[in-house]
């Protein structure tokens, strides 16, 4: 009996370890894109985005659902896309190859940053689904969209 109750022991003290990870990478996060978002910051930092977004056949518009899929994940990323879209600023096949390329990496950074707290290799999860979501993504943009002018 005394085995068993220092492996669930081991088990629960794990697991709180996990959680206060968790907690001091998904929080800040969280706060530091409420707080871009608050102050209009969002719509400037994707400016730069717009580049490589026009390799995609993207419009600008599609920068702040991307970005916001980056950070903080396909449920967060999903509600500001489809806001976008009721609202017309991306079309139905924007909307699609969006979600192609945040199905594949999405929440770059807290993923990422989860998946380090337990052992893994940042440079391998960042890079290779980075090559893997650009390389899909571009390959359906030729086919779904035209190439844009300008």
């Amino acid at each position: 009996m005394g085995a068993i109750l220092d492996i669930f022991l081991e088990m629960i003290l794990g697991l709180g370890e996990m959680v206060i990870k968790i907690f001091l990478i998904i929080v800040p996060l969280m706060i530091g894109l409420e707080i871009l978002k608050g102050y209009g910051l969002l719509e400037k930092l994707t400016r730069p985005l717009v580049p490589f977004l026009r390799k995609f056949n993207l419009s600008p518009h599609a920068g702040v659902p991307f970005l916001v899929g980056q950070f903080l994940g396909l449920s967060y990323g999903a509600g500001v896309l489809i806001q976008s879209s009721r609202e017309g600023k991306i079309s139905p096949q924007e909307m699609w190859l969006i979600c192609l390329f945040l199905s594949l990496c999405h929440s770059l950074f807290e993923d990422t940053l989860l998946f380090v707290a337990v052992g893994a290799n940042f440079f391998v999860l960042v890079v290779f689904r980075l090559i893997l979501a650009i390389g899909v993504t571009l390959l359906f943009s030729r086919i779904l969209l035209p190439r844009r002018a300008g």
